[in-house]
């Protein structure tokens, strides 16, 4: 706790002032939702892309001032292509540091970028061909943890790249053989393990996940059977015994992993009941390595034990799917994000002569929706709303405010209070072997 102490201009934890927190929001729920959340390494920046290909840095997201009362700068846009697929901060980001301030992203019909956090100018990319030599795209990007490698996953592969070494050259790694063995399909997600960089793990559309060497030819063990329509997110426990397994689709959820004998203790099922959400869906580990926040298709965000997968507390941060959540690396600060993709419906002769009597109106949508450019700093209990304490710190807001009912919002939400500590000295041996 010594690290959040120091900082002077914090809020003290269980006290009612507000936040100046950094929020933005579409012009309206369908016209540019999120797609995910990301701090940096240090996080001094937050990364986000929208549904428009463009990435969009954010800096400083706490204000400036020594009441944190000044709005943040707008942030850092850079297009990405026509549709992006991933995006990973480079691990040895520091604000100190201007050149280690980078990350990668991969969209349809480019090669992989490295992008300049601070300028937005592209420093280098690195290309893919297929077996027929045309470049081709990769769906999940991850860096090694030491910031050397570079792994893309494409369809039944994974090409290894030297980080300072951009261009063609690559090293594949085979994920599925003509035979029928491996991982069938394309490589949606991958993750480094935070303990050794050459231990890999990746996730296919075909539902398996597979633990990888880099330094040898074929998977260490797989994980087959996944539930749900495929594994599309990833993620390492602080003591790199545990992978936790997220997939889409109807029946998808989070599965824990222990990746030492291969059994999978729980799984966390997807909230709420009945959810079958096909975009990807963000979860994050807790610094302590204790609790895992992941949200929900109702708006909420969920916490789980991460000894036994049973749900600890939840909270509505948004009226709409949070799909991105990620857990500030050294402060008590959640980012969430919101959105997915709506289709217009033709409207009926009825209700166009219901829309010519009143249909000037705008509807509880439209009065919510702020301008991305145009957004306001809000802060928690500024909308005068009931508040309720939430046993994990999570400030709690009643659904009649606004901060639990934003359509395709970004939000950095305060953890006011921490019965757990997010923040304490990480202790593997606290993880799974209690109760499992």
């Amino acid at each position: 706790m010594g690290a959040i102490q120091d900082i002077s201009h914090m809020p003290p934890p269980n006290t009612q002032k507000p936040l100046p927190l950094h929020l933005a929001a579409s012009a309206a729920p369908n016209s540019n939702f999120f797609k995910g959340v990301q701090w940096s390494p240090d996080g001094t920046f937050l990364l986000t892309c929208n549904d428009d290909a463009v990435l969009r840095v954010f800096s400083n997201v706490l204000g400036t001032g020594p009441d944190l009362g000044e709005a943040p700068p707008p942030p850092l846009g850079i297009p990405g292509g026509e549709a992006v697929y991933d995006y990973a901060w480079f691990p040895g980001t520091a604000a100190g540091d201007p050149a280690s301030c980078c990350f990668a992203s991969t969209g349809r019909g480019h090669p992989v970028h490295l992008w300049d956090a601070c300028s937005g100018a592209l420093r280098c990319s690195y290309v893919i061909h297929d077996a027929a030599d045309a470049p081709t795209a990769a769906h999940s990007l991850s860096f090694a943890p030491d910031g050397g490698q570079l792994a893309a996953g494409l369809d039944r592969g994974i090409h290894l790249f030297d980080t300072a070494r951009p261009g063609h050259a690559s090293r594949r790694l085979p994920t599925h053989a003509r035979g029928g063995e491996g991982q069938p399909g394309i490589v949606a997600a991958l993750a480094h393990s935070p303990f050794d960089p050459g231990w890999l793990a990746a996730g296919t559309t075909g539902g398996a996940a597979g633990l990888y060497d880099a330094r040898a030819p074929e998977a260490l063990c797989l994980l087959q059977g996944c539930a749900g329509a495929g594994v599309n997110a990833l993620r390492w426990s602080a003591d790199g015994n545990f992978l936790y397994v997220g997939s889409r689709g109807r029946g998808g959820g989070v599965a824990c992993w222990d990746v030492r004998g291969g059994a999978v203790p729980y799984v966390i099922p997807r909230a709420p009941a009945g959810a079958a959400p096909h975009q990807r869906m963000q979860f994050d580990v807790e610094p302590a390595g204790r609790h895992l926040a992941a949200g929900g298709c109702d708006g909420a965000v969920r916490w789980y034990d991460l000894r036994d997968g049973s749900q600890a507390d939840a909270c509505f941060v948004a009226g709409d799917t949070i799909n991105g959540v990620s857990i500030h690396p050294a402060l008590p600060l959640l980012a969430t994000a919101s959105g997915h993709r709506r289709f217009p419906l033709c409207p009926s002769s009825s209700s166009s002569e219901e829309e010519g009597e009143g249909g000037d109106e705008p509807g509880p949508a439209s009065d919510r929706s702020l301008d991305l450019a145009e957004a306001p700093a809000l802060g928690l209990g500024e909308q005068g709303g009931q508040r309720e304490r939430s046993p994990l710190g999570l400030a709690r807001c009643s659904q009649g405010d606004d901060p639990a009912h934003g359509c395709n919002v970004l939000r950095v939400w305060l953890l006011e209070s921490q019965p757990f500590d997010l923040y304490s000295e990480r202790s593997g041996s606290e993880h799974g072997e209690a109760k499992m």
